[in-house]
């Protein structure tokens, strides 16, 4: 008689994946975490504001103690008893050898155990099953996995909102344009814009800036109250508002602007097009009365 075991391989369910998925992105989640606070020698670094940074740490913080509570909490077993791992069902047994040459080999007649024994314990013996592991445990509920996944997907969800929140600021880093009211309307103030590369004129405001590249220069658009300007290393420009003849868009991204008879090209990101356009047709009329077309 063959007694092996006929097993068969399966693959990963659903719920292992879905325990996999969250274990490997509890092992990264640092290197990430690591990398928005690092600042790189390059330049490069995580735009996020001190708040959303210090949000998001904050919420795989809490993330890392509810795994830990949980991994407590389904490793915590209370301890059966102790003995010599045979099971106690309340009753103990008695072999009453037969007698007497009546021809009876024997026979099993159960005891009940009395309140006294029981009461001391000396003569009473209980079964210790084994204590299962976290992961034994865990790979028997299905309800972990789904907690699990829960609670990373929230997690997921709190940092895309985060990163929602704060990518339209991060979009310009020297001024949030969600202050500015397009088109400029009459005695509207201006936001502050946090940009020092330019030595302002007398009366000199800077309204607008923002970053932007030309085929083979990057550098930054700055409109004032009394000038267009591109700042970079290397061809850098600069026009008295009157000197420009026209600013108009090519795309969403690609802006042409026409200034002391020569044409130039400069790409911006397209959300910040139309403060572009606006803000420097707004001075050019409050500075000259008209308007750049």
């Amino acid at each position: 008689m063959d007694f092996s075991e006929n097993t068969k391989e399966e693959g990963l369910s659903l719920y292992e994946i879905i325990i996999l998925a969250c274990f490997i992105s509890l092992v990264f989640s640092p290197v990430g975490l690591f990398l928005m606070w690092w600042k790189f020698k390059s330049g490069r670094k995580c735009k996020w504001s001190l708040k959303a940074k210090i949000i998001v740490s904050a919420s795989f913080f809490v993330l890392y103690i509810l795994m830990i509570l949980l991994a407590v909490f389904l490793n915590a077993s209370p301890s059966a008893g102790s003995g010599n791992g045979v099971p106690f069902f309340g009753m103990e047994q008695e072999y009453d050898v037969g007698g007497g040459g009546s021809g009876d080999t024997g026979s099993y007649k159960p005891k009940k155990s009395s309140s006294k024994a029981k009461g001391s314990g000396s003569n009473q013996t209980q079964t210790q099953f084994p204590q299962e592991s976290f992961m034994e445990k865990a790979g028997k509920s299905r309800v972990t996995y789904i907690l699990i996944f829960v609670v990373i997907m929230l997690a997921l969800i709190v940092w895309r909102n985060l990163k929602s929140g704060t990518s339209r600021a991060s979009e310009n880093p020297y001024v949030d344009t969600t202050k500015y009211k397009i088109p400029v309307p009459d005695g509207f103030e201006f936001p502050q814009v946090h940009y020092t590369k330019i030595a302002l004129q007398d009366d000199e405001k800077i309204l607008y800036a923002t970053t932007a590249e030309q085929k083979t220069n990057t550098g930054d658009i700055v409109v004032t109250n009394k000038r267009f300007l591109f700042v970079s290393k290397k061809d850098a420009l600069d026009f008295q508002l009157g000197e420009l003849s026209s600013i108009s868009s090519m795309s969403n991204t690609a802006l042409l602007v026409n200034a002391g008879g020569k044409s130039y090209y400069f790409f911006v990101q397209d959300t910040q097009m139309r403060f572009v356009l606006q803000i420097t047709r707004w001075a050019y009329e409050k500075k000259y009365g008209g308007d750049a077309e």
